[in-house]
């Protein structure tokens, strides 16, 4: 009956080192195919120098080896020393029109005092470690004071610079807004 339980016993510990085998390698595989899994409805928090920098908000994010492919792309640049908690997310949100009312526009903007603007584009390829983001598709940046749309972009956030490539319309905002003003002119350049 000894010899019994030392055979059943080596036997679990075989069974035991084959599962582990197993789930090791099905772990491996499993790491390579999340390089590539694909996300909805992703938030991704982009920090620097321990003070958090942007807001990614997408419907599809895609990571495939340092590259974040993003679908809807909404990339929040946010305000030094911020209340984490008061962020508003803006993952659905869209681009107001280009002329917009001066009124609508501080109606949008009313209840993200914690955003300088946000980048939108329907497809962006973003670079985690460089803090780059790029995209050749229609682009559209919105904040405050400044409204524009063009095609294909560089936004390098460590030097806080946005690059629009082509077909630009810039509309600046020179006057403050007034909660009871209904329209007022903006420049365009």
């Amino acid at each position: 009956m000894g010899k019994a339980n030392g055979a059943v016993y080596i036997l679990k510990k075989f069974i035991l080192f084959l599962f582990a085998l197993l789930l090791l390698n099905g772990a491996v595989f499993r790491a390579d195919e999340l390089g590539a899994l694909k996300i909805y409805k992703a938030r991704l928090p982009i920090y620097h120098k321990r003070r958090l920098q942007l807001m990614i908000f997408c419907a599809v994010m895609t990571r495939k080896a340092d590259k974040i492919f993003a679908e809807e792309a909404v990339i929040d640049i946010l305000k030094k020393n911020i209340d984490i908690n008061k962020i508003k997310y803006l993952e659905d949100t869209k681009p107001y029109a280009l002329g917009t009312i001066p009124a609508d526009v501080a109606e949008f903007w009313k209840d993200k005092t914690f955003s300088h603007g946000f980048i939108y584009s329907s497809k962006a390829v973003i670079q985690q470690e460089s803090k780059v983001a790029s995209g050749d598709q229609k682009v559209f940046f919105r904040s405050p004071q400044l409204d524009l749309n063009g095609i294909g972009f560089t936004a390098n956030f460590n030097t806080r610079t946005i690059k629009v490539l082509e077909d630009v319309d810039i509309l600046i905002r020179a006057s403050s807004y007034k909660k009871d003003a209904k329209e007022k002119s903006d420049t365009v350049i």
